[in-house]
């Protein structure tokens, strides 16, 4: 608790944006829940579902028709309504089931690829915050460094010397917090675009995160990803033979 105070009142100057200290867990479900990108994909999805209910033929055509001869004029329609083969109705149905089971899987692997990228997000802006952390501490050794020193520097020439070093190591020293505050900053908007929070307000101090599982060979043999392209594959197929 003690280091996370230290943070909090050495971070950022300007704006008080710790109030709340952020977890990775509940970012992440942030993420998944309100990340529009996310959003997007799985609209695409049930899109794919939808269209998969039910047999694919075309809609009927309904035509009018106006017939003159000597008796006059007769006026009249005529329904039209086309049905394929029983195979091109099943091939169809076939590679319909295969489009929407892709777009499930895809739609796992987006997902994965957004929550790790927002997890890299995270460990960045928490980095950053060590960073500026140590930057500070720093500063402070300096500081109290100059104020031993100016009152020796006096009756020495060479401690006067080391004092006009030690004022301007500080300055350079200023300068890299103020970057390290701009780089912070621009995490936080990192993160906020990927949990559709508010950039102007969304200003969170985020905890130390958990060290994260390495996936195992087999994990991998069956990512979603793989998955996806073999039953895109399983639709091609199934309308080929359509």
């Amino acid at each position: 608790m003690k280091r996370l105070v230290s943070i909090c009142m050495l971070a950022v100057s300007s704006t008080a944006w710790c109030d709340e200290p952020l977890k990775l867990d509940r970012f992440l479900k942030d993420v998944a829940e309100q990340n529009l990108n996310l959003k997007a994909n799985a609209a695409t999805a049930d899109s794919l579902a939808a269209k998969a209910v039910g047999i694919n033929i075309p809609p009927p055509v309904v035509a009018l028709t106006q017939m003159h001869d000597q008796s006059g004029t007769v006026n009249g329609f005529e329904v039209n309504q086309t049905i394929p083969f029983p195979t091109k109705l099943s091939g169809d149905h076939r590679a319909r089931k295969f489009d929407t089971q892709a777009g499930q899987a895809n739609l796992v692997a987006i997902k994965n690829e957004i929550l790790a990228q927002a997890r890299l997000a995270f460990v960045s802006l928490w980095l950053s915050q060590e960073r500026i952390r140590s930057l500070n501490d720093k500063k402070a050794a300096i500081e109290q460094h100059l104020k031993l020193s100016i009152a020796s520097a006096r009756s020495d020439s060479l401690l006067r010397i080391h004092v006009l070093k030690a004022q301007s190591d500080l300055d350079l020293l200023e300068n890299e917090i103020l970057e390290a505050e701009q780089t912070i900053r621009e995490k936080q908007i990192q993160l906020s675009e990927f949990s559709r929070k508010d950039p102007q307000s969304f200003k969170p101090t985020v905890l130390e995160p958990p060290l994260s599982e390495v996936p195992s060979i087999a994990e991998l043999s069956q990512s979603p990803q793989l998955e996806a392209k073999r039953l895109m594959l399983e639709s091609f197929n199934a309308r080929e033979s359509q």
